[in-house]
């Protein structure tokens, strides 16, 4: 991967990470970076590997996801059934 193509993809979902909306309206952004990526990638390097899609998309998701975990809950224990757990108090906190 391209380093100017890496740090554009750590930028964008770190700025999509920041939104103030629910961690699952987040998600679709997240992959469309990672396409982006890739589409972009493919007009640089000319490499156009279908597994790279797939880390692509991976890799967006988890900076995404850093990015919500530090702004949104950097003081509570983190676990993945309070990150994925439909509250009415959490959609009002992000909202």
């Amino acid at each position: 991967m391209n380093p100017i193509l890496l740090i554009t993809m750590i930028i964008c979902c770190s700025q999509i990470g920041d939104i103030k909306k629910p961690y699952r309206s987040k998600i679709i952004y997240l992959v469309v970076v990672g396409i982006t990526i890739f589409i972009l990638g493919a007009f640089w390097d000319g490499e156009r590997d279908p597994m790279m899609l797939l880390i692509y998309i991976l890799e967006s998701l988890i900076f995404g996801t850093m990015g919500h975990l530090i702004k949104f809950h950097g003081d509570e224990k983190i676990s993945l059934k309070k990150l994925f757990r439909k509250n009415k108090g959490d959609q009002d906190k992000h909202e």
